[in-house]
């Protein structure tokens, strides 16, 4: 497989042309069907706890109902991103967890998240575990699209409202509610096959209505659906391993009860629970660079290891062991040669290398009770969240046979000048594997009781509650080997103890297996809150608005190491109070207490026209990291650190924004235009750093500032034909350059962040769709669909700074696009299509792996410390093509 860079300039081109396109017809893209009188439909949304329609909320909000979800093809969180501009959403480990940003505004998988997620009225949000892997179940539990009444992106920080973690902006999922006087029914089926892969299969219903007319309703819904995969996994020779190694599958099931005791109150019981797995979680295609890779002969000296470091230390590399006193072991050299995949394979560390499953578990139950009173309407909302993550990741091993490469996982030494990288080779018909098992288990309640007037009150509305949440996260790792003390052996010539001081920890249930790094950590997160946001009208035209949040939030962490890694046996805990006493051990305790204010004003220019200004500040709160285990000593002191040097505490960053926008509606409500312009300033942003490769940290990294606008159209060109098109612009980068150890003699500092660095978000998003339909006979109408979407390509980031520990010269990013096509019919209530996504086969994706971290820190930088042979692609989705029935009464 060949990486071809994306031509900038005619995706440029095309984008002007799209844009020119549909300039005299733009429109919002809150996607909505068009009316029988030739006008556009409004889709109504609370997203300030008040429900009003879009256009007439003064900030900028992106809607989409169900219906319009399944007309463009949106089956997950991470379809959204190709829809909604400014928004990127990450599935890093495979379905069924995210990481959303809006903005700019990511986490940088480090602490707490920067993009609210709720369902409904509860929050999903989850704090991210710290771990020297990515391996560890991080992100929001996402459950698929099904049954739902619209989703709600709104952008920029809403700290007034929801609190911690949505400074960047919040996305919700809205359900459907029990209707006491009418019955509703959804069901949706679809086939598919996907180039390269297996057939793909999804079934749902969902049904609602009275049981006891204005007394009792429900509503219950089931879903599930199985991808296929479409990348077989072979080893480093080419031989087929499995078949459609990255098959999924995904299931949810609600059902809500609702009982109105009176005409005025309701109370709701509703439960959720998800499920969505997949075999394989490394999903990304890898190739193998061009060109020989020349791995010289290593000459150790076996005596000269100390108890408890990390690496065996080689005298020489390449120079001739026999010129060399004390070698009394050689490891030998050899020339890798290129191997070429196809785009769906996925290459195994070696034939015995363990699949990567991965099984995330949502339950939800909440109760809310409403009673609405003359004037005023209260509000309870009691939940309960669990979420459970397992997940298995193969990391480096492999099979027996004649010249079997072993890709060490981590750093074995200083890789010198040139090609020459440092790998190591297993002898012949040595068998093993390493495999990462991570659990990442969440429980938590919380309790919001809300007040509001009516959202249309004059000249005063409101709205005021009191918020309660406690979560609790236990995240567990397990780096295991198998035959590790016969691989030690012959790779260095000594054995396990002898290289770490310490024998591996057993693994339960598991003879034969040896852990040499164990994590457990426990995460707890309170927050209590009040709120209250106002709206008052002057005028019959202008509008202020005015809220403000006082929280106090507080973190208390928890984090055990051990295994021969780690340098003990057991971590250091004092037996009876728990305490630390020691190595081995992470704790501590963080509170805050954050005011987060909002000002806007809204000024109505008819009922169809508006503009509005506001400013707002969001905040996420900080937390405690792990400490340095104590076998990454010798690591750090080849970089001039120090234990101590290590952040171990990071502070709570906020935003502060400004947005002017306007939402007007025009030629005769055939035109929806929707404008924002934003600057979001951003002081203290928590990052990781990773300033070895074995030890990973939050630290601050000072001011950023993020500004950019947002073109949203939606348009009835004519009776049946609508379009609309969705512009985002971000430029989200760092203000200055943030030392977080200084410089010392003979080495680099370490540095956070740089001035100028850009944060690791496409500046451009594009998306375009058409959609036409035509009426065959009465009650049957043919429409066909097309939709476009492009993502521009990472820039400047912190990987292309050679003075920066994550540089990495041989990453190559590029941009995306996608094009969606459907045709159907529909008659009654069925709608019946064909489909085609990623119709064109776009097969580019960005591509990382080769070098990493530079040692001398120069601009010609010509000596890393490590080398990736495998070069792993994040490709799309091949072709999918398909039918698909729908039914809505």
């Amino acid at each position: 497989m060949s990486i071809v860079r994306q031509s900038t300039r005619c995706v440029a081109l095309s984008g002007v042309a799209l844009v020119a396109l549909l300039l005299p017809t733009m429109a919002s893209a809150q996607q909505a069907t068009s009316r029988g009188a030739g006008e556009l439909e409004e889709v109504v949304v609370t997203a300030t706890r008040q429900s009003d329609t879009v256009n007439r909320v003064a900030l900028s909000i992106n809607a989409q109902t169900q219906l319009t979800l399944d007309q463009k093809g949106i089956k997950s969180a991470g379809d959204l991103q190709g829809t909604v501009p400014s928004l990127a959403v990450s599935q890093v480990r495979g379905p069924g967890l995210a990481n959303i940003s809006v903005r700019g505004i990511t986490d940088f998988q480090a602490g707490a998240p920067t993009t609210g997620f709720y369902l409904d009225d509860t929050s999903l949000t989850k704090r991210n575990a710290a771990n020297t892997t990515t391996a560890s179940g991080n992100g929001a539990p996402v459950p698929p699209l099904f049954d739902l009444e619209r989703v709600e992106v709104l952008r920029g920080p809403q700290g007034t409202l929801y609190g911690g973690s949505s400074e960047g902006g919040t996305v919700r999922y809205i359900t459907p509610q029990p209707s006491l006087t009418r019955y509703s029914d959804y069901a949706r089926a679809e086939v598919s096959k996907t180039k390269f892969g297996g057939t793909n299969y999804e079934g749902g219903v969902a049904v609602g209505g009275p049981i006891i007319n204005d007394k009792l309703g429900f509503r219950v819904s089931a879903f599930e659906r199985h991808d296929n995969g479409w990348q077989d996994r072979v080893d480093q020779y080419g031989k087929l391993v499995q078949e459609d190694s990255n098959k999924s599958q995904y299931r949810i099931l609600r059902g809500a009860l609702t009982w109105a005791p009176v005409e005025d109150a309701r109370v709701t019981l509703s439960v959720l629970g998800s499920r969505t797995q997949t075999a394989n979680n490394n999903f990304n295609g890898v190739t193998l660079p061009v060109g020989r890779i020349t791995v010289p002969q290593a000459c150790f000296n076996t005596t000269t290891i100390k108890a408890g470091t990390n690496d065996p230390n080689p005298l020489g590399i390449g120079v001739g062991c026999q010129t060399l006193a004390g070698v009394n072991y050689v490891r030998p050299g050899f020339t890798l040669a290129p191997v070429a995949f196809g785009r769906d394979a996925v290459v195994t560390r070696g034939q015995a290398a363990a699949l990567a499953p991965q099984k995330t578990n949502l339950l939800l139950p909440v109760l809310t009770l409403e009673y609405q009173f003359p004037s005023i309407a209260v509000k309870s909302i009691t939940s309960y969240v669990e979420d459970d993550t397992k997940l298995v990741n193969s990391s480096n091993g492999a099979a027996g046979g004649n010249n079997t490469v072993h890709f060490a996982y981590g750093s074995y030494g200083d890789i010198p000048n040139g090609i020459n990288y440092i790998m190591d080779q297993f002898p012949q018909n040595v068998s093993g594997n390493g495999v990462f098992f991570a659990r990442n288990k969440r429980y938590g309640i919380s309790q919001e009781i809300r007040l509001s007037s009516a959202g249309d009150a004059r000249p005063f509305s409101w709205v005021a509650g009191l918020y309660y949440s406690s979560s609790k996260a236990k995240a567990s790792f397990d780096e295991t080997w198998i035959n590790l003390e016969q691989f030690s052996r012959q790779l260095y010539g000594v054995g396990v103890v002898t290289r770490y001081g310490i024998g591996l920890l057993p693994m339960e249930n598991a003879p034969g297996v040896g852990v040499q790094n164990r994590s457990k950590q426990n995460l707890k997160d309170e927050e209590m809150a009040a709120f209250g946001e106002a709206n008052y009208w002057p005028t019959q035209k202008l509008k202020l608005t005015a809220g403000l949040r006082v929280s106090r939030t507080s973190f208390d962490y928890l984090s055990l190491e051990s295994g021969p890694r780690n340098g003990l046996l057991t971590p250091n805990l004092n037996p009876t109070t728990a305490q630390p006493l020691g190595s081995g051990v992470s704790a501590g305790s963080t509170s805050e207490s954050p005011v987060t204010p909002k000002l806007g004003a809204q000024y109505q220019i008819t009922s169809d026209d508006m503009i509005y200004v506001s400013a707002a500040r969001g905040f996420r709160p900080g937390g405690v990291g792990f400490a340095t285990p104590v076998a990454a000593n010798p690591n750090l002191a080849q970089f001039g650190l120090l234990n101590t040097d290590i952040p171990t505490t990071y502070r709570s960053d906020s935003v502060l924004s400004y947005e002017a926008g306007a939402k007007l509606r025009l030629l005769d409500r055939r035109l929806q235009l929707n404008l924002a312009a934003y600057r979001i300033d951003w002081n203290d942003v928590q990052v990781s750093i990773n300033p070895t490769g074995n030890v990973r940290s939050t630290t601050n990294a000072g001011r950023a500032r993020s500004e950019g606008f947002e073109v949203e159209a939606d348009a009835l060109i004519m009776r049946g034909w609508t379009a609309n098109l969705g512009l985002g612009y971000t430029n989200a980068r760092f203000l200055e350059t943030v030392i977080a150890v200084p410089q010392r003699t003979g080495f680099l500092p370490l540095v956070a962040a740089y001035q100028g660095q850009k944060m690791e978000v496409p500046p451009i998003s594009l998306s375009f769709g058409s959609r036409y339909e035509l009426e065959l006979n009465p009650g049957v109408r043919g429409y066909i669909r097309a939709d476009y979407r492009y993502t521009s390509s990472l820039k400047n980031i912190a990987a292309q700074i050679p003075q920066q520990s994550s540089f990495a010269p041989d990453n190559i990013y590029v941009s995306s696009e996608l094009v969606n096509g459907r045709i159907g019919i529909t008659f009654r209530d069925v709608d019946v299509n064909l489909f085609a996504n990623n119709l064109l086969n776009y097969d580019k994706g960005n591509v990382v792996g080769g070098r990493g971290s530079c040692l001398d820190g120069t601009a010609a930088c010509a000596s890393f410390r490590s080398y990736n042979p495998y070069f792993q692609q994040q490709m799309p989705t091949p072709r999918q093509i398909g039918i698909q029935v729908a039914y809505r009464h």
